[in-house]
């Protein structure tokens, strides 16, 4: 999310001005008063940077180029306001789930290969390849899957372990001698 579609950056030197901008908008809205850079706020050297998240650096290279490239505690709490206001949360899936799931996929994986073993040998290298094709492309969609299901619902669904467990009852069975 753009940090322009999140929240209003107002710098301290213009609300102290004599004829400060007018803020119509304010009485609904979540005010936070922070440094947010000012070396003259109190906030002494780089305690109020934090390393940019590559979200942020993107929508800030983009629609923002002219800005400081810091990310302060202040933007940090504003994100974490306006996700909290608008309930935009994110719902990790705990792993433990996807990886029971995915040892049952690698086990029937598993299953199919084995039961290619009464086939001749150029019917099982065939079938090998079609399975380890199939795994491969399923791998990548799971991949893309869960990240459209983050970016559009807010659902984190963890991807290394799963594929990893499939893969680790897969390969085996694959490379065995009796198999092939």
């Amino acid at each position: 999310l753009p940090a322009d579609l999140a929240y209003d950056r107002i710098p301290a030197w213009q609300l102290l001005q004599p004829n400060p901008p007018a803020l119509p908008h304010v009485a609904n809205q979540v005010v936070i008063i922070a440094p947010g850079g000012y070396g003259e706020a109190g906030v002494s050297g780089s305690t109020d940077y934090f390393p940019m998240p590559a979200a942020m650096r993107y929508w800030r290279d983009r629609r923002l180029p002219d800005t400081m490239p810091i990310y302060t505690g202040a933007e940090a709490h504003a994100y974490m306001v306006h996700h909290l206001l608008r309930q935009r949360l994110v719902i990790p899936v705990p792993d433990l789930w996807m990886v029971a799931i995915a040892a049952l996929l690698g086990k029937v994986a598993v299953t199919t290969v084995v039961q290619t073993r009464r086939q001749e040998a150029t019917q099982r290298r065939r079938h090998h390849r079609r399975i380890t094709a199939v795994m491969g492309g399923s791998t990548l969609v799971y991949g893309l899957a869960s990240l459209q299901l983050y970016v559009t619902s807010g659902i984190l669904l963890p991807v290394v372990l799963p594929v990893v467990m499939v893969w680790v009852y897969l390969l085996p069975s694959l490379r065995s001698k009796s198999n092939v």
